[in-house]
C-alpha cells in the first residue's frame, strides 16, 4: 500500500525540502500539491 499525504497540511512546516525528506523518511510515497506551492515566491 502506498501512502499519500497532502502539502497543505504541512503549509506551516517550511522549507520544503525538509517537509519531502520526512515524509520520505516516514514511508510516504506519494504527494498531492496545493496552490501555494506552485506560487513563485
Amino acid at each position: 500500500m502506498n501512502w499519500s499525504f497532502q502539502l497543505y497540511s504541512a503549509r506551516n512546516f517550511q522549507p520544503w525540502d525538509g517537509v519531502l525528506a520526512m515524509l520520505g523518511k516516514l514511508g510516504y510515497a506519494q504527494v498531492e500539491g496545493f496552490g501555494g506551492v506552485y506560487d513563485d515566491p
